[in-house]
């Protein structure tokens, strides 16, 4: 027989919501953050696009280089590199710095943002 604990919801651990309970009430507090934050002119956006620094997603940036720009840069420093072209590697690396584009290699692959 389980012993009765609180988990830290007011419940004991034989009366804890089943997990179906948990997104339904999840989803619910979403929209209503959504809601709430649309009335403020917040949290509309995609986050993602956010963290990019992206205005409009797939669109060219009021400052720099469009997404399909960078990203042909990036597969251009990833061909440099395969070939130890390292030179041409770190020189489109600087010149994305110089627009704002911070790289992040990890895994095998680059991600980035706009700093």
């Amino acid at each position: 027989m389980a012993a009765d604990r609180p988990d830290g919801a007011g419940r004991s651990t034989s009366e804890a919501p089943d997990i179906d309970e948990c997104r339904a009430r999840a989803a619910t507090l979403a929209t209503t953050l959504r809601t709430l934050g649309g009335r403020l002119g917040l949290l509309q956006e995609d986050p993602e696009a956010v963290l990019r620094g992206e205005l409009d997603p797939g669109s060219e940036a009021a400052d720099g280089l469009s997404d399909a720009a960078i990203d042909a840069l990036i597969e251009e420093r990833r061909a440099a590199r395969e070939a130890k072209d390292f030179v041409r590697g770190d020189a489109i690396r600087d010149r994305l710095a110089e627009e704002g584009i911070v790289l992040e290699d990890a895994g095998g692959s680059t991600s980035w943002r706009r700093d």
